[in-house]
């Protein structure tokens, strides 16, 4: 098999079985939603989201932008050495461990001091010290799910994935009725750190199995700091700028409003699948060929961006016609006010899906400091254009926000992608308008009312879907044959 043949196959059959993964954790993650809002209501979801903000920071800071590192090095630079890998898996491991200890004391100071008499909520102080505490346990376990990705075990990354999201569900049906908020909140913490504890014989196992070729020389933890540094304050960016938009809502408008937001926010991600599956073989692939044959790997770029858009447009599409629909058979009545938040999000997370390939080129070429350029630039637009749309519109005026935030994010990913990382997006424009196009048609339906909107959101569903098989390219028929044969739908050819 040709090697752009064996790349096309690596990347379809890792974001297949990803891409089932994703589905099936996806799916226990939205049930564990659901159950959880409708057993502690808006109002105590909306405490529940503001304490995850603040716990997502914390593990941002405690693990030090290490395990995107750890998949990038061993994926590339320690991939030819089983000593210099485990080397580099233990660094990031006690990184790790001293960083969490420091930011677990940190953080109870302040949240005692600081947090809990702005907020005035008792129950707040209580989740937040609880957070501390599990957030020390279970941060240094992160890098060894990364380890999976960067060995390129993707069928193991996934059932670890799998295994630890069920864990989670079985603990949130227990926990939250037992302990309302703080039940959900150790299901939470605890569930994601499973697959990093159930990866763990299976990175020791991958990292015998490598070979010891000369030189064995692990990264220093000077240079996963550098390659890691920069991906922890484009996170952390992120995460402060998050946290801000919820405490400004919650202190504005209150936390049933939050708690609306973050049911939306919830049932958006569903259109993060696709470039979530196509991500975890894509990025270890784009560090290798970043390594052997970086003209092929820009080349996957443009070609992983118009499957992503043929792909989410469709799901995109019936989530915001269908908003109504679907926020109330999932959550209920009690978060009604949801379905225009919903229509808001999906639309930002499209423009994230598209664009955010290029990010994964990013990740792979190593340059993580104009990752974190490029994040605060979204920082910047989602701060500036929540303080001027929260006090007026609430919780729509927060997700009018993320939008403006993420149409930004990806103009500056494509002229970035252009200019500096040679990307060709002559393939693109066609699907982009098409997109555009189907997506506008889908937000003025949203308005109609009774059985029109119903009516006309099936036709446009069906025309999106038709309409892009006279889209596809000649190579995109044929990984269209080869995703057949790989879900057994399509004998192969000899």
């Amino acid at each position: 098999m040709s090697r752009p043949a064996a790349v096309r196959r690596f990347i379809l059959g890792g974001s297949f079985s990803s891409l089932l993964a994703i589905v099936i954790v996806k799916a226990m993650g939205f049930a564990e939603s659901v159950f959880v809002a409708r057993v502690i209501g808006a109002d105590g979801f909306g405490l529940l989201t503001l304490v995850l903000s603040l716990t997502n920071i914390m593990i941002a800071v405690a693990t030090l932008g290490v395990p995107p590192a750890v998949t990038k090095f061993l994926a590339g630079e320690v991939s030819t050495s089983s000593q210099a890998s485990r080397s580099t898996v233990y660094m990031a491991v006690r990184l790790i461990a001293a960083s969490s200890a420091a930011v677990c004391i940190a953080v109870g100071l302040v949240s005692y001091f600081l947090l809990a008499p702005y907020y005035s909520n008792p129950a707040l102080l209580n989740m937040l010290i609880l957070a501390v505490i599990l957030v020390g346990l279970t941060a240094p376990l992160i890098p060894f799910a990364n380890a999976l990705q960067g060995l390129g075990k993707i069928t193991q990354l996934n059932w670890v994935s799998v295994a630890g999201a069920a864990i989670g569900l079985v603990l949130a049906v227990v926990l939250a009725i037992a302990l309302a908020e703080r039940g959900a909140l150790i299901a939470f913490l605890v569930g994601s750190a499973m697959p990093g504890f159930l990866a763990l014989r299976y990175v020791k196992k991958g990292i015998r199995g490598l070979p010891n070729r000369d030189p064995a020389i692990p990264v220093s933890a000077k240079g996963m700091l550098n390659y890691g540094l920069p991906t922890l304050l484009a996170g952390l960016s992120v995460l402060a700028a998050v946290y801000a938009m919820n405490s400004w809502l919650a202190v504005s408008s209150g936390f049933v409003d939050l708690g609306n937001l973050a049911v939306a926010g919830s049932l958006a991600a569903v259109i993060g699948f696709v470039p979530s599956a196509m991500g975890i073989p894509l990025v270890p692939v784009l560090s290798s060929l970043n390594v052997s044959d970086p003209k092929r790997g820009r080349g996957l770029v443009p070609r992983a961006m118009r499957i992503t858009a043929f792909v989410s447009v469709p799901i995109v599409v019936i989530v915001i016609i269908f908003a109504q629909e679907i926020i109330g058979v999932a959550y209920g009545p009690q978060f009604s006010g949801a379905s225009p938040l919903l229509a808001i999000l999906a639309t930002s997370a499209l423009i994230a899906s598209i664009t955010g390939v290029v990010g994964s080129q990013i990740a792979g070429s190593g340059q993580m400091w104009l990752g974190l350029e490029i994040n605060l630039a979204w920082v910047t637009a989602v701060i500036s254009s929540a303080a001027a749309l929260i006090p007026r519109l609430g919780a729509v005026g927060a997700s009018l926000a993320i939008l403006t935030g993420y149409a930004v994010l990806g103009l500056i990913l494509i002229i970035i992608g252009r200019r500096k990382l040679l990307l060709s997006f002559d393939g693109v424009t066609v699907p982009a308008a098409w997109s555009l196009a189907f997506v506008g048609i889908a937000l003025v339906l949203q308005s109609f009312t009774g059985t029109i909107r119903i009516q006309a959101g099936v036709g446009v569903t069906l025309l999106c879907v038709v309409s892009i098989f006279v889209l596809l390219t000649g190579d995109e028929r044929q990984l269209v044959r080869e995703a057949l044969v790989l879900l057994g739908l399509q004998s192969r050819s000899p």
